[in-house]
């Protein structure tokens, strides 16, 4: 039965199962006050009836055997479901893994040129080995502390380890891998498993535009070759998982003299608080056994790019956004480098599936949706540059507004075209996006083929994309719902018990 029951928790994850589950639960906290109360009722006829009821040794000890079978039984259904969900999640997530490799490998050819050959090659299909292991990586970017996300994607270690003065750093490719689900880990390196520094691999040398020329490299100003620290790691966090309103009522809440600017003692105060109301700094614990405790101060390198060398001049809200805008571009810049463009392009299904990853589709869902991306472009595709991304992500900063300006567009009635589309992002943006990034959007969100956008489903997957899910919260919730469960079941039992 405990078999069966993990089958359908697993299987069935929708809301209307789970509310089902959460009955069963309640319906054996009812029938513990039922049985209370009858036995209450048995007992009372037989004591004395000047006693006080709230003062029976006996019903407080028949109350307390209740409290213990409650639990019991609550923490019996959490642990079969714990064991039935690590044996069977796995198969699950691998076989959805490759119907996805399946459906985007296929649409991953593009048109035959001369000789045959094709202009974007078919990337290599991942294994039934990498795929559980992308799906272990993946639960711990949802799930683990910052300290443990960390450990396991940076891949620099520095110093000696015999005398155990050692420091671990990210590459600016590990940052990105430890923020983008479903891209796996170099062979040979996890958790506490690093290497040295290679001078010719590891030093980042920022990025360029489509045309050839570099861009303004933010993750360079860290000092350290570019390699990212636990402080820089946490503070790179905060600063994209704040949305820019955010960041300029804090400026305004610590600019103490009231001039708009803030200094750099008050930026310290003000990044601190940043980060504990971020779904990272919340779970965030200093770890001083691994080294992985948080400075009070930001990276020297990133002190003098804010505030001079000598860290005298003020720094604004406005030039903070213009830095998180920045570094924005600059981690999309890699993001887009991971799925290896061919003559600078990505393709239809690629760029579907980067818009998707943060999303909260289920994986028959996404398949579905690449495989409808994969159809219509299979026999024109033109493919995605970088700068057609970058332009679809600054039109995603004014996603608020955006919804806003649909909102009133749809209660008029009126369909919402590609044309509509376009003139709407451009007006609340100043974005013009380009004709085929707009069709492959809308065929992403027309599930029902009428040509028109669905736009509440549109808007929720690109506010979860522009804050690359770090403002979820970092656990599964199972452990709060069992705890409100038990603390319910118990106090109803108690008010039975001693009610007068």
């Amino acid at each position: 039965m405990l078999r069966l029951f993990g089958r359908n928790f697993i299987f069935n994850r929708n809301s209307r199962e789970l509310f089902t589950r959460v009955q069963n639960v309640r319906f054996l906290a009812v029938s513990s006050r039922q049985y209370s109360t009858n036995f209450e009722e048995g007992s009372s006829n037989q004591s004395n009836a000047n006693e006080s009821s709230n003062r029976d040794p006996e019903k407080v000890k028949r109350a307390k055997l209740l409290d213990v079978l409650i639990i019991s039984s609550i923490g019996i259904i959490g642990f079969g479901y714990l064991i039935v969900r690590r044996t069977f999640s796995g198969q699950v997530h691998a076989k959805s893994a490759e119907g996805l490799e399946r459906g985007s490998g296929e649409g991953l050819d593009a048109s035959a040129g001369e000789g045959g050959e094709t202009q974007i090659q078919r990337k290599k299909r991942k294994s039934f080995k990498e795929t559980r292991i992308i799906g272990y990586e993946d639960r711990i970017r949802a799930y683990s502390t910052p300290d443990k996300i960390f450990r396991y994607f940076a891949t620099i270690q520095t110093g000696h380890l015999g005398t155990g003065e050692t420091e671990i750093f990210m590459t600016p490719r590990d940052f990105v891998r430890s923020l983008t689900p479903g891209i796996l880990q170099p062979e040979g390196l996890g958790l506490d498993r690093f290497k040295h520094l290679d001078k010719e691999k590891d030093v980042y040398k920022g990025y360029t535009h489509d045309d050839g020329t570099p861009g303004e490299s933010v993750l360079q100003h860290l000092g350290n070759n570019g390699l990212i620290n636990f402080t820089d790691y946490l503070f790179l966090l905060t600063v994209l998982g704040t949305p820019p309103r955010h960041i300029s009522i804090a400026f305004k809440m610590f600019d103490l003299n009231g001039d708009g600017d803030v200094s750099a003692d008050e930026f310290d105060k003000m990044q601190s608080v940043l980060l504990s109301l971020t779904s990272t700094g919340m779970r965030h614990r200093d770890r001083k056994t691994t080294g992985n405790v948080m400075g009070s101060q930001v990276n020297t390198g990133l002190k003098e790019y804010f505030f001079g060398p000598q860290c005298t001049q003020k720094l604004t809200a406005q030039r903070f956004i213009e830095f998180q805008q920045k570094l924005q571009k600059e981690v999309l810049f890699l993001e887009f480098q991971f799925y290896e463009p061919v003559d600078g392009k990505i393709t239809e299904v690629e760029f579907a599936d980067m818009l998707l990853t943060y999303s909260s589709f289920t994986s028959k869902k996404k398949e579905r949706t690449l495989k409808r991306i994969k159809k219509t472009f299979r026999e024109n595709s033109q493919g995605v540059t970088f700068k057609d991304y970058v332009d679809f992500f600054s039109f995603l900063r004014n996603i608020g507004d955006v919804d806003t300006a649909l909102s009133f567009h749809t209660a008029c009635g009126s369909d919402l075209n590609p044309e509509t589309f376009k003139r709407v992002a451009h007006l609340v943006s100043g974005v013009r996006l380009q004709d085929h990034i707009v069709d492959v959007v809308f065929k992403m969100f027309d599930e029902n083929d009428d040509g028109e956008l669905s736009s509440k489903e549109f808007v929720s997957v690109m506010k979860t994309n522009l804050m690359r899910g770090l403002d979820k919260p970092k656990d599964t919730g199972f452990t709060k719902l069992i705890a409100a469960i038990s603390k319910c079941a118990r106090q109803s039992v108690k008010e039975q018990l001693f009610q007068k």
